[in-house]
């Protein structure tokens, strides 16, 4: 069982069981698909924090409620770093639930391979802002904001 621990230092348990699978459906969110073509599903899901913690309300609604809490409540704590270990936490709860090893260990491989990627893509990115020269930038920047103006200036006749 996957779990996470929020920024108020609560732990949650993501379990994946039919119930849950049902729950998520009525809410248009076939969270089996999470893995698919080309997973539009999770992308919709972890590509947006907004609604990864409406899907891990869902998820975690039982425990929420022992705990005396409402959604907004729940929401609150989860943030930076918390919200990307609810992320992964949902992810491996997701995979946990397939009954087929070879599967799981297929989407595990895939999703290794993606973070790894997503991490170079990062640090190159990063790589590139740190070159950035901020003389350069200013330049461009208010070259671009000079011909616009002065185009909007000429199209007023």
């Amino acid at each position: 069982m996957a779990n996470f621990t929020d920024a108020q230092d609560r732990t949650w348990s993501v379990f994946i069981d039919i119930p849950t699978v049902k729950k998520l459906k009525g809410h248009d969110l076939d969270i089996l698909k999470m893995f698919d073509g080309e997973m539009e599903v999770f992308e919709k899901i972890v590509g947006d924090p907004v609604e990864l913690v409406d899907t891990l309300w869902l998820v975690c609604e039982d425990q929420i409620k022992e705990r005396g809490l409402d959604e907004i409540g729940f929401a609150k704590a989860l943030h930076g770093d918390a919200l990307m270990g609810a992320a992964e936490a949902l992810v491996e709860g997701v995979c946990d639930f397939f009954p087929d090893p070879k599967r799981r260990a297929g989407i595990r491989q895939m999703l290794r391979k993606s973070k790894e990627a997503g991490e170079i893509m990062m640090d190159q990115a990063l790589a590139q802002v740190e070159e950035m020269d901020p003389n350069q930038i200013a330049e461009a920047v208010l070259k671009d904001s000079t011909e616009k103006s002065g185009e909007q200036q000429g199209t007023s006749e």
